[in-house]
């Protein structure tokens, strides 16, 4: 999470103490904010950072807040245990944390808000009815849903290796069904071929060794937050098979 998904979880804050705070209850108020991760937990670091930007909010936890925090760890079939953990804690607000967190989330509770951040197109997954309306009880931030990001990075990878009419894409399950066809328009208007490599089971190597049998002269690794947590193993793999990566 870090420094870049504090301002999710300010809007978290806000978006559960409006209620009260216009009736001038804010102040004796206890807020209880859930956090959804798929992978490991925090580093100390990023904890410290967190208790800083909460403070400056306004936020001490365990006086004013109680953070109920869920990982995963890599385990995807633990999210649904971990979601109804969080509805039983009673939480005001779950921080959801990629697709996978948001989607057991949202099956877990119709009526606790959810704020989700890293997504691509929450519209596609199904998770909002539209950008400007979102229905329900999910809401948050997303990145790049036009598929400008994705010709953005197609575009530097290209300027990197000029030569490079054939590229290789790397997705996950999630990023393939958010971010594919997007991906895809944006490598068809900048004139590359680009395969799409689905990894199965974070079996990476084997990924690898698929995208290499079409020879591609770069490889574009797709938004996600597994690829966050594995990121030393597709670099070490990348530079195995010579491929410039993005």
């Amino acid at each position: 999470m870090g420094l870049t998904a504090m301002s999710v979880v300010a809007f978290a804050l806000v978006l559960i103490s409006a209620p009260y705070s216009s009736y001038g209850q804010q102040g004796g108020r206890v807020y209880r904010l859930g956090i959804l991760r798929p992978t490991a937990p925090l580093s100390a670091d990023d904890e410290d950072r967190i208790s800083v930007a909460l403070r400056a909010l306004g936020y001490v936890e365990r006086e004013n807040l109680f953070i109920e925090r869920r990982y995963a760890e890599g385990k995807i079939e633990r999210l649904p245990e971990l979601a109804h953990d969080l509805v039983r804690a009673r939480v005001d607000v779950i921080v959801a944390v990629g697709a996978a967190a948001v989607r057991t989330a949202k099956d877990a509770t119709t009526t606790i808000p959810i704020i989700m951040w890293g997504l691509f197109d929450p519209v596609a997954e199904g998770f909002v009815a539209s950008l400007a309306r979102p229905g329900a009880n999910v809401t948050g931030a997303l990145i790049a849903a036009d598929g400008t990001l994705a010709a953005k990075r197609l575009e530097l990878l290209r300027e990197s290796v000029p030569r490079a009419p054939r590229m290789a894409a790397l997705f996950d399950n999630a990023s393939l069904r958010a971010q594919a066809a997007e991906t895809q328009r944006a490598a068809k208007s900048l004139g590359i071929t680009l395969t799409i490599t689905e990894v199965q089971g974070g079996d990476y190597e084997s990924a690898f060794a698929s995208m290499a049998a079409a020879r591609p002269s770069a490889l574009f690794v797709a938004g996600s937050t597994f690829f966050f947590r594995d990121r030393k193993r597709i670099i070490e793999l990348a530079a195995k098979h010579r491929l410039p990566a993005i």
